[in-house]
């Protein structure tokens, strides 16, 4: 929803921006955070990922390659804590 140009200049004006800033960037850190984890979890950082035969160990199988770019449901971090 994009805010019109009055909005704006009420919302500049507002006593309580400094706190709608700082809940819009706490809603944008989790949201970024959420994303970001998501597009992490690739094949290459799995721990059933066997890289020098490009093959995952759980289903004994070399995944497509949207699986190997975007993850899986059964994706595990290697790093384990």
């Amino acid at each position: 929803m994009a805010l019109s140009p009055d909005d704006i200049r009420i919302f500049n004006k507002g006593e309580k921006r400094e706190l709608v800033i700082i809940e819009i960037a706490k809603e944008l850190g989790a949201v970024m955070r959420k994303h970001l984890d998501e597009s992490t979890r690739t094949c290459i950082n799995c721990i059933h990922f066997n890289e020098p035969t490009e093959q995952c160990r759980l289903f004994k199988a070399r995944p497509p390659a949207r699986i190997i770019a975007l993850g899986c449901d059964e994706y595990q971090d290697q790093i384990p804590f």
